[in-house]
């Protein structure tokens, strides 16, 4: 299982609680946004690096291993997908949609 954590940003669930939240700190939508576009660069550069990993292993021969380089990567995005999407909703006004990892967390892990 992975063990890394994502930073924890407490977003309330309810708009009034948001507005609230958001009145008394002015920086919450700027630690917001700064939290999840770091967050969206490592996992960007995780998906790539796992990516050439399974080439890698695949060109010299070793497809038995190409499940274990993906189950941390399927950890992560088990643990991380409900809260990007939480945080994306903010960051992009609330218009989501399909484009990123996150957003269909089921294709990416093959459920």
């Amino acid at each position: 299982m992975w063990k890394h954590k994502i930073t924890e940003i407490a977003i309330p669930e309810s708009k009034f609680m948001l507005f609230m939240k958001s009145f008394f700190y002015s920086d919450f939508y700027k630690e917001v946004e700064g939290r999840y576009s770091t967050i969206q660069e490592g996992m960007y550069a995780y998906f790539e690096a796992t990516r050439l990993l399974i080439l890698a292993y695949s060109v010299i021969g070793y497809k038995d291993t190409l499940k274990k380089v993906l189950e941390p990567a399927k950890d992560i995005i088990k643990i991380s997908y409900e809260k990007m999407k939480v945080m994306s909703g903010l960051v992009h006004d609330g218009n989501i949609t399909n484009e990123y990892w996150y957003d269909n967390p089921k294709k990416l892990l093959g459920t």
